[in-house]
Formats: C-alpha cells, structure tokens, sequence
C-alpha cells in the first residue's frame, strides 16, 4: 500500500495557492488521485488528520472537508502544526485506511 500521509495543497507546479480554500481542495484532491491510483475509495477512509497551521485554516476549510466526506463518517484529528515541509504551506492531510465493512473498536465506560 501506498503511503497516505503528510499529503499536501500544492498545484501540480509545485506552488502553494494563495486561497487557503484552493489548498484544501488541492490537497483532497490529490488524496483522492492516490486512493483511485490504488483501486481506494472514500469508504475505505477510518481516520483524517487534518493538521494545519492554525485555526483560521480549519474553519475555512469545514465546508470543503464536509462535502467530500459527506455521507460518510471517518474519524477526524485535528493538530496544529506551526511548520510545514513547503514554503507558505497551512495544511496537510494523513489518512488511515481499514475494510469499510470491518467492525470498529467499541467500548463501554467498565472497559476503560
């Protein structure tokens, strides 16, 4: 399988865009080229770590995040990540793939 992580928003040029929107499409979108490249679908997603570099960028981010990933429910990390490998670069997205009919891990508060 295919590494799923640290996935920037950058243009295929390489460039971050100025819209922090624009970045978070990009980087969704080439989540999805490597998750299709792989024979993957969206389904398959248990877990997003949405890290970005502060507050603003998630909250401008929301409504991208809930359209791509509406109807389905995978688990959802934020960090807050000060540095990033690019230059301007606010956000990058890591996901964690299992079997979308494969049980999740359910405990009751006597387990913990």
């Amino acid at each position: 399988m295919s590494d799923y992580s640290e996935i920037n928003g950058a243009d295929a040029d390489g460039v971050i865009p100025e819209s922090i929107i624009a970045e978070c499409r990009n980087a969704l979108t080439t989540m999805n080229n490597h998750l299709t490249r792989d024979e993957i679908g969206l389904n398959d997603i248990r877990r997003i770590v949405f890290a970005v570099r502060d507050g603003d960028a998630l909250l401008a981010c929301q409504t991208v995040l809930a359209g791509w990933f509406d109807g389905i429910s995978p688990i959802m990390t934020l960090r807050v990540q000060p540095r990033f490998r690019l230059k301007g670069q606010r956000l990058s997205l890591s996901v964690t793939l299992e079997a979308a009919d494969a049980p999740m891990s359910v405990y009751d508060d006597e387990e913990l």
